[in-house]
């Protein structure tokens, strides 16, 4: 075997091993078993402004606001991305970039279309009580 055919196998291996640990980073969430979905059986309140909602044991997500139960629906994408999309209007009604932990989860709202604008720029807060 010549040098030339040496660097392309030593090549061969360092790029096939770059590849595979890049796949198994690509694969790890870091989020985890700390976003309200991990938690079946669970209620996270907000107090200000007055939204909950409850996680069901089957992972059904039950929206209350201000009392009233209504039929939005939670997104949690990868990473940190919240979104609460109304299926009647097709749009998302509030948007925006949150932060977990098994008992609170904190949203710094980018777009709000629920409460009028109120909460664009600011943090909203989820306690998980149940």
């Amino acid at each position: 075997m010549g040098i030339t055919s040496h660097r392309n196998c030593k090549a061969e291996i360092i790029i096939s091993v770059w590849l595979l640990t890049v796949c198994m980073l690509c694969g790890c969430d870091p989020y985890f078993g700390k976003r309200p979905t991990d938690y079946p059986s669970s209620k996270w309140v907000c107090e200000d402004p007055d939204i909950c909602f409850s996680i069901s044991e089957d992972g059904e997500i039950h929206w209350e606001i201000g009392g009233a139960e209504t039929s939005y629906t939670l997104i949690m994408g990868m990473g940190t991305n919240f979104w609460i999309y109304d299926r009647e209007t097709a749009q998302n009604i509030l948007e925006g970039d949150s932060s977990y932990s098994s008992q609170k989860m904190s949203v710094v709202v980018e777009k709000d279309l629920l409460f009028g604008g109120k909460y664009e720029g600011k943090s909203i807060v989820f306690i998980r009580v149940e």
